[in-house]
């Protein structure tokens, strides 16, 4: 299963999916709660999750450990972690995010963070449409929030897990990133070269 980011959709795995092996059922559902993720859930599930879905679905991990098989974190947003964010930044994104969805999806891709490395333009013409219709304050777009999960629920997460981080992402991103795979019994920590926020 793979749980797409908050400023994008199920398209953005369009490019992984491609280079799955045959034998492979992939579910890639849109902007769900973590109960969605688990009910969705089967036994030998691999869950994949990236930024705001890698939170949902290491809090669906931490209630079903048992279905799943494997876990992939890719930049996970993790409330519990004590990050702080650059304040300044975030004002920026939501000053754009006001402005509207194009304004919006230019401030993103400016970002020097988000789209780091990403420099095929049929790539970032993509990135840029998902970004324009998931932006927020669309209509259609509904509420989207970060799940809560504790450290004593990381703590005593028994499914093999990689934390992914992009090597060219947002500082605090990969104090996230690196704090989780630290307090994930045996989860390994993996830095994807040349790259930013946007892995998958």
């Amino acid at each position: 299963m793979l749980v797409h980011g908050g400023a994008v959709d199920p398209r953005a795995w369009q490019p992984a999916s491609r280079h799955l092996g045959e034998g492979w059922r992939t579910a890639t559902p849109l902007r769900p709660s973590v109960d969605h993720v688990a009910d969705l859930l089967e036994r030998g599930t691999v869950l994949v999750g990236a930024s705001m879905g890698g939170g949902l679905a290491l809090a669906a991990a931490a209630r079903h450990p048992a279905l799943v098989e494997r876990l992939v974190l890719v930049a996970p947003l993790v409330p519990c972690a004590p990050v702080t964010f650059d304040t300044a930044r975030l004002q920026r994104l939501a000053d754009a995010a006001a402005a509207g969805p194009a304004g919006f999806a230019t401030a993103l891709l400016d970002d020097p963070w988000f789209a780091a490395g990403l420099t095929d333009p049929a790539a970032r013409d993509a990135l840029r449409t998902m970004v324009e219709d998931n932006a927020p304050g669309r209509p259609d777009r509904g509420p989207w929030a970060p799940p809560e999960l504790s450290v004593a629920a990381l703590a005593q997460l028994t499914v093999p897990t990689v934390v992914v981080i992009g090597e060219l992402d947002d500082p605090a991103n990969t104090a996230m990133s690196t704090w989780t795979a630290r307090h994930i019994p045996g989860a390994r920590l993996q830095v994807a070269a040349g790259v930013g926020h946007v892995v998958e």
